[in-house]
């Protein structure tokens, strides 16, 4: 794990050249034992990258398609192992014989993006996304309420808009052994101290 790191430490300092904002996300963050990839999450640094008024799944798609591989070229010592820019906005290859996953996102999704691609699945989809929805939302790569993108920068943007707490990698994973092990009451109704 320490190797994979040390790799991870590397591939992010020389991305920062090219991104305006650049973080772990899914299993790296977390620096588990049986991680074994490295995922990251970048915003590139790119004034063409802008589609807080893209409103549709499939433009969103195709504009970050036409912006991400003139991004991924200009890191060019890596190779290539898939490209997958419509569903995940994501692009894998290898680095040191490590398997990288490079997630893009913009200044309007990277929180909500973070929170999502780290997981749990089980807290994003039965607590993040549920009360979203809950509280009028809608998500489609961005967090939408009623046609508006609503930008969430930061993991911290997103808590207040379903009245909660922020949570920690922790809490997160708290949330899930609960609601697998016969809670699931605690999208609707989560303990009081997660609640704004």
């Amino acid at each position: 794990m320490s190797e994979l790191l040390s790799t991870t430490e590397a591939i992010i300092n020389h991305l920062s050249d090219f991104c305006e904002k650049v973080e772990l996300t899914g299993q790296t963050r977390k620096q588990l034992e049986s991680c074994r990839a490295i995922e990251i999450l970048c915003v590139p640094e790119t004034t063409e990258l802008n589609i807080s008024h893209v409103s549709y799944p499939r433009e969103c798609g195709r504009y970050i398609k036409s912006i991400g591989l003139s991004f991924f070229s200009q890191i060019g010592r890596f190779r290539i192992i898939e490209c997958d820019l419509i569903r995940e906005k994501a692009i894998r290859f290898y680095c040191n014989d490590s398997v990288v996953k490079l997630y893009l996102a913009d200044l309007d999704n990277f929180g909500i993006r973070n929170i999502l691609i780290t997981g749990p699945k089980t807290y994003t989809s039965k607590y993040i996304l549920r009360r979203l929805y809950a509280h009028g939302f809608t998500y489609r790569d961005y967090i939408f309420y009623r046609g508006q993108i609503v930008p969430t920068p930061t993991e911290e943007d997103v808590y207040p808009l379903i009245n909660s707490v922020y949570h920690d990698l922790a809490e997160r994973e708290e949330f899930t052994f609960l609601f697998d092990n016969k809670y699931p009451f605690l999208y609707s109704n989560p303990p009081s101290n997660w609640i704004q």
